[in-house]
């Protein structure tokens, strides 16, 4: 994905927790020649700082220069964001009285855009915004662009500051611009637009044809290239029906269900990874994507499971009643939907020690839970397990759903999936088995009658595929 980022023409850009939360992507984004080295001054990391050197990921501050104006850009990350042990997120506090944030504040500017991956109104904004203040004073037109809770907003802060969120996943192109109206109240402007080609064409009074241009054209075209390249066209498999991350945990729709109750007890590493101890595995539910009954492509499987984390063996030997209060512990006053905020797999019995294994991102989540749980001495240094989150999709869906007639289709209907059924995997085996049997004699039947009559039968499978996209804020120096 690195090169068609790098042939998109950035003015500035700042990284969400997740474009960092994997180690071995922070490495691959800051190799000599990466990403990072091709953006240059364009990626703005005001707080987040390499571990070992104590310096900006990209940059902490630039100036652009507009035709009428010159703005005073800064990127910040929320402070309690889950981040790769390569990387660290700075405070506020720390970060904004260092140096280079006095330095930034006496150069020349018009205006500051903020980009801040947080939720436009989050009290880290306006901790922003009151240091911001404190040295630019009251009538400097301050602009946020904000992101993380995928949703569209708006909203002033003061009669010279406001923030704006647009939307999640590609599928808004936010618009702002602030002009001077006179010395204490600049008028500022947004639009929230859906990515779609006619809505934009309306806009631009264009007929659709003429929306392209050589250079978009070029890029598209490499996109599909690198797409094809990546195997991301790839079917591997049908979904029997559509699965949500919202649907609440009972749901037979429920993707976090049907992750936690088929995905990883088939897929992680058999008992015999570490030794015979069972395991419990503890993972936060993340907002992940939707699959859509039909085939899925690999990049359906991405939309839904983006981070291909790598799991880790964390705790050795814990007692079950110990993993049963580290399980209350986490959860808390934390549900979303009737989703727990963690999961946690495994049949656990007060009797019996379990091996707990997590994430990498959701490592020191856990482990702040377990400082006041689980006894040290069963604490161990993180061990990688060879097995990764999206691989476990897709193996699964190969393995389970490898076409649209498999046993998950022939009996997925509501009442049985809502049911037991889900927990009886022997019996719900033989019935698809059954029912795979009566399904080929009628069909064979069928033909039979057909061929008799010399009729030609054709049968059509619509596919339903969706695929999702990443989203980046970009700014337009170009200002009113």
């Amino acid at each position: 994905m690195v090169p068609i980022l790098e042939r998109i023409p950035w003015d500035a850009m700042t990284f969400g927790e997740h474009d960092v939360a994997s180690t071995t992507t922070v490495q691959y984004l800051s190799k000599p020649g990466g990403l990072l080295s091709w953006l240059n001054h364009k990626c703005i990391t005001s707080n987040l700082i390499h571990t070992d050197t104590k310096t900006a990921l990209g940059v902490r501050y630039q100036v652009l220069e507009g035709q009428h104006s010159r703005i005073l850009v800064l990127g910040f990350l929320y402070e309690e964001a889950r981040v790769s042990t390569w990387v660290q997120v700075e405070s506020l506090q720390s970060s904004l009285h260092e140096p280079w944030f006095k330095k930034a504040m006496k150069k020349s500017f018009d205006a500051i855009l903020v980009l801040a991956h947080m939720d436009l109104r989050d009290h880290q904004v306006y901790t922003l915004l009151g240091a911001l203040r404190k040295e630019v004073g009251q009538e400097m037109p301050i602009q946020f662009i904000t992101g993380h809770t995928h949703y569209r907003m708006s909203a002033q802060l003061d009669n010279a500051s406001y923030t704006f969120e647009a939307g999640r996943f590609l599928d808004t192109l936010g618009f702002v611009s602030i002009t001077p109206q006179n010395e204490t109240s600049p008028e500022f402007r947004n639009k929230f637009l859906d990515i779609k080609v006619p809505v934009l064409a309306k806009l631009l009074d264009l007929d659709i044809p003429k929306l392209k241009t050589k250079s978009g054209q070029r890029l598209s075209d490499f996109i599909a290239r690198t797409g094809q390249h990546m195997g991301l066209d790839e079917v591997v498999g049908c979904s029997p029906r559509v699965f949500t991350p919202i649907e609440e945990m009972q749901n037979g729709n429920s993707l976090w269900r049907l992750y936690k109750e088929e995905v990883l007890p088939r897929e992680f590493p058999p008992l015999d990874v570490h030794d015979d101890k069972p395991k419990v595995i503890i993972q936060r539910t993340q907002a992940w994507g939707t699959f859509y009954k039909g085939n899925l492509t690999v990049n359906d499987i991405i939309s839904v499971s983006p981070l291909n984390e790598s799991f880790y063996w964390i705790a050795s030997s814990v007692p079950g009643s110990t993993v049963k209060e580290l399980q209350e512990k986490l959860n808390k006053d934390n549900v979303t939907f009737d989703v727990p905020a963690f999961l946690v797999v495994g049949k656990i019995e007060p009797e019996h020690d379990y091996h707990i294994y997590t994430v990498e991102s959701d490592i020191p989540d856990v482990e702040r839970a377990m400082r006041n749980t689980v006894p040290e001495t069963n604490w161990i240094t993180p061990k990688e397990v060879p097995v990764a989150v999206t691989s476990l999709w897709i193996n699964f869906v190969q393995t389970e759903w490898p076409n649209c007639s498999t046993h998950w289709h022939i009996e997925d209907d509501e009442e049985e999936l809502i049911g037991s059924g889900w927990t009886e995997k022997h019996e719900r085996n033989v019935r698809g088995v059954v029912g795979m049997s009566v399904t080929v004699a009628l069909v064979a039947i069928v033909l039979a009658l057909l061929k008799l009559r010399s009729q030609r039968v054709t049968i059509e499978l619509e596919d339903v595929e969706e695929s999702g996209g990443l989203m980046l804020q970009e700014l337009d120096s170009k200002s009113e």
